[in-house]
């Protein structure tokens, strides 16, 4: 009998990335009730993918506690959406104005984004998550798509 690989993949889409969070506390809620008062989705899938802001969340349910374990539950996720969310995603009138529909440069800005994201991840490394991963990305500078994954980080 093979083992059967959990893969949780999540998409893109900005500040919209709290809707995935609405339906992954929805069935993190269910694990809590069916398995575990204390589950953490991140604990449940053996890979978990995510492009754009699906890697932010990515990010958070593979975050490791002391334990090697999920340190964040979904929960913690749409927290951070909804307390950094518009400083991360926010564009200013002048940025859509230069950059309408992000055309011409990254649609949010990089500065922002760097620094909040300071502020939750520190330098935690991409081997240090507690399953593996693979984040995509699109270098805009050289055109292409990059692929960041734990096992090679």
């Amino acid at each position: 009998m093979s083992k059967k690989i959990r893969i949780l993949s999540l998409d893109g889409g900005g500040i919209r990335g709290i809707i995935t969070c609405v339906i992954l506390k929805y069935i993190e809620e269910e694990l809590q009730k069916l398995d575990n008062p204390n589950a953490k989705l991140g604990d449940y899938f053996d890979l978990v993918a995510g492009s754009s802001t699906g890697g932010l969340l990515t990010s958070i349910l593979l975050f490791p506690d002391k334990n090697k374990k999920a340190k964040f539950s979904v929960e913690a996720a749409l927290d951070l959406y909804a307390k950094k969310g518009e400083s991360i995603f926010n564009v200013s009138l002048w940025e859509h104005m230069i950059n309408p529909f992000g055309l011409f440069n990254e649609k949010i800005s990089q500065r922002n984004l760097e620094k909040q994201l300071l502020e939750v991840f520190g330098d935690l490394q991409l081997q240090q998550f507690i399953k593996p991963c693979l984040i995509t990305s699109y270098d805009i500078g050289q055109r292409k798509a990059k692929f960041f994954t734990s096992h090679e980080a």
